[in-house]
């Protein structure tokens, strides 16, 4: 059997091309068995495509995102019937994580973070649509089409039709927040839309007169729109030419990678060795009668000895330097008893312990 010569098969040409082709009887039939299945599912996706039609336009979110290029009907059914009310997202970026559009980030503590693919979270027939919204986006003049080939140079066709359909779910939500239309819309194409959509839903056709959608097809007109968006896509490029983020010279780590991430810094060697000691621990009360100094041995390379104040005093073994430790005045303690003269610290803690 030759090729169809007709775009459509099961079109008009396409179905009177195929009733002159010489058959067997048995498939002219199974062909026109399925030519009439074909026709009882159109009817019925008819039925819902005029029932969508009649909801779209009774939703005034979907005509304002018909306003955005790329964003057809079918494109701005999906988005609103997917996310409802735009009002439970406080910012852009809540939608873009519901719709599954943001890259997924691993990190561990203070450690730098990883990015990856998408998270693919969300319904995945609102993040098709949107994947398609930014391939045909792409394609019409405007600052769309500039971050498109922007983020292309740098990352290729595929990672740019995503971050823009990432742009097309933050777009959304400023408009139907802020309730504008999109700033850099076309006036034709817009009515062009509109009226594919009331035809969509019923409405009679007016063939013969012109109608809010006829400069559609006036080519002066088109032209001088496409010229606007020309503009406006040359005004972001000079724009994002030489921009470049600010950095700070210092990074300053906080919230959690500062308590998780942030590593002690030890003493090392000696250093160590004397941070972990303990301190000295006294036992013994002041006394409110004199003392003479008893000392410890001379092996000992610290002795404690008590002057006649009554205060605690470190004397260093030969060859170190001497270190006095100083209590705090005050007036003495009459329930501590006083310590007699002549005694070694071990029999001052003694005797303080059978004071007690």
């Amino acid at each position: 059997m030759p090729r169809c010569p007709a775009a459509d098969l099961f079109g008009i040409k396409g179905r009177a091309w195929l009733a002159r082709q010489d058959l067997p009887p048995d498939e002219r039939d199974a062909a026109g068995a399925l030519l009439r299945q074909l026709d009882f599912h159109a009817d019925e996706l008819r039925l819902i495509d005029a029932d969508l039609g009649r909801a779209a336009l009774d939703r005034p979110e979907v005509l304002r995102l018909m306003t955005i290029p790329g964003v057809d009907a079918t494109v701005a059914l999906s988005i609103v019937a997917a996310v409802g009310d735009f009002t439970r997202f406080r910012t852009p970026d809540k939608l873009v994580s519901y719709l599954g559009l943001n890259p997924r980030v691993r990190q561990s503590g203070g450690q730098p973070a990883s990015h990856g693919r998408i998270t693919k979270a969300g319904p995945a027939h609102a993040r098709g649509m949107l994947a398609e919204a930014a391939w045909s986006a792409s394609k019409a003049p405007g600052p769309l089409r500039a971050f498109y080939c922007r983020v292309r140079a740098r990352r290729g066709m595929q990672v740019a039709a995503v971050a823009t359909a990432r742009k097309l779910a933050v777009l959304c939500w400023h408009l139907i927040i802020k309730d504008e239309d999109y700033a850099f819309a076309l006036p034709s194409l817009i009515a062009h839309k509109q009226r594919k959509l009331e035809l969509r839903a019923g409405a009679p056709p007016a063939r013969g007169r012109k109608g809010t959608a006829a400069r559609y097809s006036l080519a002066a007109v088109r032209a001088a729109e496409r010229d606007l968006a020309a503009q406006s896509e040359a005004a972001y490029r000079t724009m994002v030419a030489a921009w470049q983020p600010s950095r700070s010279a210092t990074k300053t780590v906080t919230g959690a990678a500062a308590s998780k991430g942030a590593r002690l810094i030890k003493p090392a060697g000696q250093a160590a060795r004397q941070a972990s000691q303990p301190h000295d621990l006294l036992f013994a009360r002041r006394s409110a009668a004199p003392a003479t100094s008893p000392t410890l041995p001379r092996s000992s390379p610290r002795s404690r000895s008590f002057g006649p104040s009554g205060r605690s005093t470190l004397t260093a073994a030969p060859g170190r330097r001497a270190r006095q430790l100083r209590r705090p005045s005050h007036p003495p303690d009459p329930a501590c008893p006083a310590i007699p003269p002549g005694l070694t610290f071990s029999s001052v803690v003694f005797y303080g312990c059978l004071s007690r």
